[in-house]
């Protein structure tokens, strides 16, 4: 997880996008709580679903969902709805809620999987 953070932090580090990044900061543990939040309390729900649970934009939803994932706290449900765009999004599940997945970071299988 260390390396693909440090690279997304390497990329944040000019002009507009690193004020955001540094804005955001502070935010994201309690961003990420809330995300997890709102998974235990409805059940999966897509990145958009939950940033309409929590009032929030989607812009700060999606990469804190995108976080979980990578520490293996959430993981794809298997199921797939239409997002705000009309797209397929991925219903987000807690991992400990897929036994038959277990815990494992999501990403770093996929990445396995594929090389």
């Amino acid at each position: 997880m260390g390396s693909v953070l440090t690279t997304i932090s390497r990329f944040l580090t000019r002009g507009t996008s690193a004020a955001a990044h540094k804005d955001i900061i502070p935010k994201k543990p309690l961003l990420r709580t809330r995300c997890l939040e709102s998974l235990q309390l409805f059940g999966p729900l897509t990145a958009d679903e939950v940033a309409k649970i929590m009032g929030v934009s989607v812009l700060s939803v999606r990469p804190r969902m995108t976080e979980l994932a990578l520490d293996g706290s959430i993981c794809p449900s298997g199921a797939r709805r239409p997002n705000a765009s009309g797209k397929q999004a991925i219903v987000w599940s807690i991992a400990n809620d897929l036994p038959s997945l277990g815990r494992g970071n999501y990403y770093s299988q996929q990445l396995q999987a594929q090389g």
